[in-house]
């Protein structure tokens, strides 16, 4: 198996060096401290056409994949200016889109969050089902020909910025389903939608995304809105939850190797007894 990036790959992967000389650590440890999103770095990202990396090109995406949304995250974490709208938004949500909405979802949705001009949020975890799925209890009843959207969903990012939620819900609940698996319904939802209530979490850690819990009261959401089949969302929902994986953990890649240089420069910078600490080995075997 060939690991070489190809020259495509290599520029992507060098692009967060590039867009750090305009926005960088400082940049977004300020937006940070203020819970602030880093809107104008978005936008240039956008403007420079790498939101849509996984976004077929015909809805203005670069048609390429995984790979090359890792690299994206990966170098930018380098410069020490990770996104984490860039996993809900461009990666779990946009991608997904792409994939399996319907003609027109992806004409009405994709070209303008490609050009960064909305956003996207995912909504699954709830206060009482996190990694267990299966037991969420947000469901969409029909009514008539469309469904009224009920529920919690917690730690949801930028809900505040974004323009949409890509939300899982259960069109049949837990006890009235088959297999556990059945009963999975995914929904567009706009966020200015009427029975919408946003309340932020009080995070320690400071990062320009404030989390959000959701209230969902009888929210109207009906067949233009769903993506893939009614009942049968399971099957893809883990279109979106994979990708999330790959590119966490190419953030913390990133965010590791920002922080080991860091690290290094101040064991050479810190002079202790007429040397510096990166001379003794104490300091240079965790490093290494």
């Amino acid at each position: 198996m060939n690991f070489e990036l190809t020259q495509e790959q290599q520029m992507i992967y060098e692009y967060g060096s590039k867009l750090a000389e305009t926005y960088d650590r400082k940049y977004w440890m300020e937006k940070a401290e203020k819970r602030e999103f880093t809107r104008e770095m978005w936008e240039q990202v956008g403007a420079d056409g790498f939101l849509g990396l996984m976004v077929d090109e015909k809805y203005g995406g670069a048609g390429l994949g995984m790979m090359e949304m890792a690299l994206l995250m990966e170098g930018m974490a380098n410069e020490g200016i990770p996104l984490l709208m860039l996993v809900v938004g461009p990666t779990m949500s946009m991608a997904h889109i792409s994939s399996h909405g319907t003609e027109e979802q992806k004409q009405k949705y994709l070209p303008d969050c490609c050009a960064g001009t909305k956003q996207f949020c995912f909504a699954i975890t709830e206060p009482n089902a996190g990694s267990n799925t299966m037991k969420i209890t947000t469901v969409a009843k029909p009514d008539g020909d469309r469904f009224k959207l009920s529920g919690t969903k917690t730690f949801i990012t930028g809900a505040e910025v974004a323009d949409y939620a890509l939300v899982v819900a259960r069109t049949t609940p837990f006890d009235q389903v088959q297999k556990k698996t059945d009963g999975f319904t995914l929904f567009i939802v706009d966020l200015k939608k009427k029975g919408i209530e946003k309340h932020p979490i009080d995070m320690s850690i400071p990062i320009p995304e404030i989390q959000w819990t959701l209230f969902f009261d009888e929210v109207d959401v009906g067949p233009e809105d769903v993506i893939g089949e009614v009942d049968k969302g399971f099957g893809i929902l883990f279109d979106s939850l994979n990708p999330e994986r790959i590119i966490l953990a190419s953030m913390c890649n990133g965010v590791g190797r920002f922080a080991l240089d860091k690290a290094v420069a101040y064991a050479s910078e810190r002079t202790v007894f007429d040397a510096p600490i990166g001379s003794y080995q104490g300091v240079q075997h965790p490093l290494a």
